[in-house]
């Protein structure tokens, strides 16, 4: 059987072990710095749990195929996505906190979930390429003090318990969009400048 690994043809050999060859070659790659980024198995993608479907696919000798990236290509990946979700997030920022003051629209209490995801997600990111990369970590500890972003969660979880829609509102306008816009600043500051 032959699976694609990062555009190159690989012939697995022991059809009993297809499952074990796979893993000792993604292995083969993390040892050179490269990250697992997905399996593409007939046209579907896997970025996790893909360990049942692979199995199935060997079974049944589908097309497969596995890319690896390596750290700065998976950083800039992120980043780019994070800079993204800034901005389409940014201006429905202004609207919800809006929403809140006006106390109109039924389904802010949904809108307000997502983004305490999106800023969940979006502290995860931080976490996780501050640790990586010092330049990055300096970046985003210069420009933008990412307590700041976990110290307003908290305080909007306190809003929503007391179901204080001003606060929420405040909170959203006033705290929440410009830590948003400067740290959007920062993800485009970095991908134009680069990452080392």
């Amino acid at each position: 059987m032959e699976i694609l690994m990062n555009n190159e043809v690989v012939k697995l050999t022991d059809e009993c072990e297809l499952i074990e060859q796979v893993e000792r070659l993604i292995e083969s790659y993390l040892v050179k710095n490269m990250i697992f980024h997905k399996i593409v198995i007939d046209g579907t993608e896997y970025y996790n749990d893909y360990e049942e479907p692979l199995r199935k696919a060997l079974a049944q000798k589908k097309t497969i195929s596995i890319t690896m990236q390596s750290i700065q290509e998976h950083v800039e990946e992120t980043l780019f996505a994070t800079q993204e979700y800034l901005e389409r997030a940014t201006p429905l920022l202004e609207k919800l906190g809006n929403d809140f003051y006006l106390e109109e629209e039924q389904n802010r209490w949904n809108k307000l979930n997502d983004l305490i995801e999106g800023i969940a997600w979006v502290n995860y990111v931080l976490a996780l390429l501050g640790s990586g990369s010092v330049r990055l970590s300096l970046v985003i500890a210069e420009n933008l003090k990412v307590e700041n972003l976990n110290s307003k969660t908290q305080e909007l979880y306190s809003a929503m318990e007391m179901k204080d829609n001003v606060l929420i509102a405040d909170l959203i306008i006033y705290e929440i969009l410009p830590l948003f816009t400067e740290l959007e600043q920062v993800c485009n500051k970095v991908l134009k400048e680069g990452i080392q």
